[in-house]
């Protein structure tokens, strides 16, 4: 279980794919500095992503990013500030669907090398290595490089490998359109 006196490293992912993405994103970042017990390290690049999930349910392209915090906060007691933040950008769940649209979604990807398996929270997170957009982003912050999987035992950039030298129907560019003003 994690140190309650040490600060804990954190990997999040955020994504948005309603309304004004980056508006959402940018919100969501702003209350993130502000979580208690919490404190902010550094922030991706947003990326442009299509939609992966199930075809015959086709969806607006994301926006994505991923940051890094470092927080006493327990796993569960940061999930519920995450969910709440969700709530406050008018994040709407459906219970039995993960693949609906969204204003915001944020995953709390990795909590040090936790590894945890709760109704609620899976850390790592269960599909971190399947995603591009998740990892892309990831490898920009300070303290990707050095992590690794704890249950696949394999570094970021070895997963984004893996993806990248496999057939992916996952797009990813830079979003240029406009920048994060934070």
């Amino acid at each position: 279980m994690p140190d309650k006196q040490s600060k804990n490293l954190v990997f999040l992912s955020l994504g948005s794919n309603m309304g004004d993405r980056l508006a959402w994103l940018e919100m969501a970042i702003v209350q993130l500095k502000q979580l208690p017990q919490t404190s902010w390290i550094a922030v991706s690049t947003v990326y442009e992503t299509s939609f992966v999930g199930h075809p015959a349910f086709p969806q607006a392209n994301y926006l994505n990013l991923a940051c890094e915090l470092q927080t006493t906060l327990a796993p569960q007691q940061l999930l519920a500030h995450l969910l709440m933040i969700e709530q406050t950008c008018h994040r709407q769940r459906t219970i039995g669907k993960r693949d609906e649209p969204r204003t915001l979604d944020i995953d709390l990807i990795a909590y040090g090398n936790l590894v945890l398996s709760m109704p609620l929270l899976t850390l790592p997170h269960p599909r971190l290595h399947e995603r591009l957009f998740v990892l892309t982003p990831l490898l920009e912050l300070p303290s990707a490089s050095r992590w690794i999987h704890p249950i696949l035992g394999n570094k970021l950039s070895t997963l984004e490998q893996l993806i990248t030298n496999t057939e992916t129907e996952q797009s990813l560019t830079p979003y240029t359109e406009k920048v994060l003003s934070l």
